[in-house]
C-alpha cells in the first residue's frame, strides 16, 4: 500500500506590526533539526540527535534521544549532546551514535568543554558518561558490534596545535598555496569550538586546522579494561571481508545517471558467480539500504523537486513495492541522501517538505502506514500563515524546472522574492537560508525557491547554467504575472554560491529584477590573484568552469563574466551579506557600485564560513533581507526606531538612484522618497 503525503500546506503566520520582523525569522531559526538515527542491535531502541538554534547565547543545543521502536513508551531524552562540529564549508557534521553489544548504552562523538571525545549514554538513564577524553581530539572511532571493543583515532595533541598557531604569529606566515589571504592568517576561523588557524587543503577551498596532516594515533580500548597506550595502526581491529566474498549481497550502482542499481551475490544465488540483478527506476536515487533480514532493500528515490518516494526492492523476484511517497524528504535527516533508520518491521525517517517542519516517523514496511514518533517543531508551525505550493514550468527552449512558491494570504500581484539553486525538505531561507521565505509571504511578498535543473551530460562551463537559470526564472515570472499572483514590475532575487551568480547574471542580462540581495562573493581580478600563488587548482578550475584566464589574457570573457566590469549594466539596488573571508575578494564589485548611481550596500559577518553558522549572524541577515526587499519592493519602512539609520542611508541611496534610460530600464521606474512610505 502506498501512503501519499502530497499538496498544498495551511500555514498560520502570526499576525501584528512586528510578525515579519521578528516573530517568523526567530521561529525559522529555532526549528529543531532531526539527525544520526540508528536503532540498537536488539531492534528495540532507537536513538536520534536534536539540534536547536539559541539565539540568545548565539549557539546551539545538541541533545541524544531514544524511543522504543514499538512505540510502547515516549521519546526521551538521554543525554546533552555538547556543541555542533561544522564542515569547513558550514555545514552540519552528522554524528551517527554506534551501539555497544547488549544495546544498553551508545557510544557517540561530541565536542564537550572544548574536547572533542567519545561519550556513552544509556536508554535506561539521563546523563553521558566519559569514555575517552584526552589531550588530542577524536577523529573517528568504531565500536566492535561483538567484543564492544572500541577503536578510535586522534591527532596531534590541541596544545600542540596551539603552539604551532603561536608560533607562526610570533615569527610569520610563509605564504604558500595552503594560505588564504582573503581570510585571516591568524585564528580565522572557528574550529572544534574555538578561534583557530586554517589552511586550505586539497581541492578548491577545502580547508584544515594546523597540524591536520598528523597521522591518525589509534587507541584501543578492551571491554572492562583502561585505556591503552597510544598504539599503531596494526592494532586496528582488521575490517570485515568484502561483502561478495562472504557471500552476502553487495550494492553497486553504476550508471552515472544515479537510476539504477545492480546487486551481486543476492540471497538465493546459486553457483559461485551468480549473474548481478539489474533494477532501474523512474526517479533518481538518492539512497539504498538494506533491511537487517537482507532480502530486501529500502530504496529512496528522488524526483527534480526532491520529493521522495520510498520502495521496496526484493532481488530474489526483482520485485518493488511502493511504500511512501511525499511531496519533501523521507531520509535520515535534512540531507537527501541520507538513509532511513531500519528495523525487521519498520522504517524511521526524518519526514520534511517546504512547509512542514522536520518531524520523527515511523513506517510500517507492510503496509506503509505511518505514525508520528517525535514532532519537536509544532510551535514553528503555528508561527506561519499563507499557502506553499509546488510548481512545475518549462522555459521556452524546454527546459523543465520546479520550485516551491510560499504564497500571502488573500494577496493578488504581489512583489516577488526569487532565490535560486536547491530547495529540499523545509524550506527556510533557501540554500545558505538568509531568505526566510515564509516571513516574506507574511510581509505580502510572494516567495519563490527554485531547484537548479540538471545540465546536459558533459557540461562544465558555468555559463549554460547561467543562461538555462535565467530563461527559468523569466518563464515563470511570466507564468506567474499572467495568472495574476504576482506584479512582474516588483521582482527581487537572492542566492548563495551558485544562486549568488545566477542573482547577478539576471541582474546583468534582464531588466525582470527591481531589488538583489547576495551572499557570497563574484569572480572579479582580485579573486583571481588572491588565489594565484602557484599550487593552487584555483586557476585550473576557473579556466574549466568559467573559461577564465589570467584578466589581462582573456579580458573578454572577464568582461563576459564578473559584475564588476558590468556595473553599467546593473540598475538594480544590490545588498551583499558577506562571510569576512568572502568579502576581501569582492571590494572591486562593490566599490564599483558605490561610484554609480546604484544603490548598494555591504555587510560582512566575521568568524564565518561560506554559509553562516551562528544564529545571531543569521537572524540578521534574515532581518535585513526583509527590510531590504520591503523597502525596494513595497515602498514599507519598519518604524522600529532602532533601524532609523539604516532607513536613511537607504533613502540617501534612492534619492541617488537614477535607473539608467537604456535597454536595461525599468518601464516603471522610480525614485521612492520617505513621503510614500509608511
Amino acid at each position: 500500500m502506498v501512503r501519499s503525503i502530497v499538496g498544498s500546506v495551511l500555514l498560520f503566520l502570526a499576525a501584528g506590526a512586528t510578525a515579519s520582523a521578528d516573530v517568523a525569522p526567530q521561529a525559522l531559526i529555532q526549528t529543531t533539526d532531526i539527525d544520526s538515527l540508528s536503532v540498537s542491535p536488539d531492534a528495540r531502541w532507537l536513538a536520534f540527535r536534536t539540534r536547536q538554534a539559541d539565539i540568545g547565547n548565539n549557539g546551539y543545543r545538541l541533545t541524544w534521544h531514544v524511543a522504543p521502536t514499538d512505540l510502547s513508551m515516549p521519546v526521551r531524552i538521554v543525554a546533552d549532546g555538547g556543541v555542533p562540529l561544522w564542515t569547513d564549508a558550514g555545514g552540519a557534521t552528522p554524528a551517527p551514535p554506534q551501539w555497544l553489544p547488549g544495546s544498553d548504552g551508545f557510544v557517540f562523538r561530541a565536542l564537550i568543554d572544548g574536547a572533542v571525545g567519545l561519550w556513552r549514554a544509556s536508554p535506561s538513564s539521563f546523563g553521558r558518561v566519559a569514555v575517552a577524553i584526552g589531550d588530542a581530539d577524536v577523529r573517528s572511532y568504531e565500536v566492535d558490534p561483538v567484543s564492544g571493543r572500541i577503536t578510535y583515532t586522534i591527532g596531534a595533541s590541541r596544545a600542540a596545535i596551539m603552539a604551532a598557531e603561536d608560533r607562526e604569529y610570533r615569527d610569520g606566515i610563509v605564504v604558500d598555496a595552503t594560505v588564504d589571504m582573503a581570510q585571516s592568517v591568524y585564528h580565522g576561523a572557528i574550529v572544534n569550538g574555538r578561534h583557530a588557524t586554517q589552511r586550505l587543503a586539497g581541492r578548491w577551498f577545502a580547508r584544515q586546522g594546523l597540524l591536520a596532516e598528523t597521522p591518525d594515533r589509534v587507541i584501543v580500548i578492551e571491554p572492562k579494561k583502561p585505556l591503552s597506550r597510544g598504539s599503531s595502526l596494526s592494532t586496528m581491529a582488521a575490517p570485515s571481508a568484502d561483502a561478495a566474498s562472504t557471500g552476502q549481497p553487495s550494492i553497486l550502482t553504476p550508471d552515472k545517471g544515479g537510476r539504477c542499481l545492480s546487486v551481486s551475490n543476492h540471497p538465493g544465488s546459486a553457483g559461485s558467480d551468480p549473474p548481478a540483478i539489474r533494477r532501474c527506476f523512474p526517479d533518481r536515487i538518492a539512497a539504498s539500504t538494506w533491511w537487517p533480514d537482507r532480502k530486501s532493500l529500502l530504496v529512496t528515490l528522488q524526483d527534480e523537486g526532491f520529493a521522495q518516494t520510498l520502495v521496496d526492492w526484493s532481488p530474489r523476484d526483482n520485485r518493488i513495492t511502493a511504500l511512501v511517497r511525499s511531496s519533501g524528504l523521507v531520509a535520515g535527516s535534512e540531507v537527501p541522501s541520507s538513509p532511513c533508520a531500519l528495523t525487521a518491521s519498520a522504517a524511521f525517517c526524518v519526514m520534511a517538505s517546504a512547509g512542514v517542519a522536520p518531524r520523527l516517523m515511523r513506517i510500517d514496511r507492510r503496509t506503509g502506514r505511518g505514525a508520528i514518533l517525535y514532532a519537536p517543531n509544532g510551535a514553528v508551525m503555528r508561527n506561519f500563515a499563507g499557502t506553499v505550493t509546488r510548481l512545475d514550468w518549462r522555459d521556452g527552449a524546454g527546459a523543465r524546472f520546479t520550485g516551491q512558491l510560499f504564497a500571502p494570504r488573500r494577496a493578488r500581484h504581489a512583489p516577488l522574492f526569487v532565490t535560486y539553486y536547491r530547495c529540499p525538505g523545509f524550506v527556510r531561507g533557501g540554500l545558505g537560508d538568509e531568505w526566510p521565505l515564509a516571513a516574506f509571504a507574511d510581509a505580502g511578498i510572494a516567495a519563490l525557491c527554485i531547484n537548479k535543473p540538471p545540465g546536459p551530460e558533459g557540461e562544465t562551463l558555468a555559463q549554460p547554467g547561467y543562461d538555462r537559470a535565467l530563461s527559468g526564472v523569466t518563464a515563470i515570472i511570466g507564468q506567474l504575472a499572467r495568472d495574476g499572483t504576482i506584479d512582474p514590475t516588483r521582482v527581487g532575487m537572492g542566492g548563495l554560491s551558485f544562486g549568488s551568480e545566477v542573482t547577478m547574471w539576471t541582474a546583468m542580462r534582464s531588466t525582470v529584477l527591481r531589488a538583489v540581495s547576495i551572499a557570497s562573493l563574484q569572480l572579479e581580478a582580485a579573486y583571481f590573484w588572491m588565489n594565484g600563488v602557484r599550487g593552487r587548482d584555483n586557476h585550473a578550475q576557473l579556466a574549466t568552469t568559467w573559461g577564465l584566464g589570467a584578466p589581462d589574457e582573456t579580458p573578454e570573457q572577464w568582461r563576459r563574466m564578473s559584475p564588476a566590469l558590468n556595473i553599467d549594466r546593473i540598475a538594480t539596488p544590490v545588498l551583499l551579506q558577506l562571510p569576512e573571508q568572502e568579502a576581501r575578494t569582492s571590494m572591486e564589485f562593490y566599490a564599483r557600485l558605490t561610484h554609480s548611481s546604484t544603490p548598494a550596500e555591504l555587510y560582512v559577518f566575521p568568524d564565518e564560513p561560506h554559509i553562516l553558522i551562528q544564529p545571531a549572524h543569521r537572524l540578521a541577515a534574515y532581518r535585513r533581507n526583509i527590510d531590504w526587499f520591503r523597502f525596494w519592493l513595497q515602498d514599507q519602512i519598519d518604524p522600529d526606531p532602532d533601524k532609523a539609520r539604516q532607513y536613511e542611508r537607504w533613502q540617501t541611496l534612492a534619492i541617488r538612484w537614477k535607473p539608467a534610460q537604456s535597454s536595461h530600464a525599468r518601464a516603471q521606474s522610480s525614485t521612492p522618497t520617505r513621503s510614500n512610505r509608511r
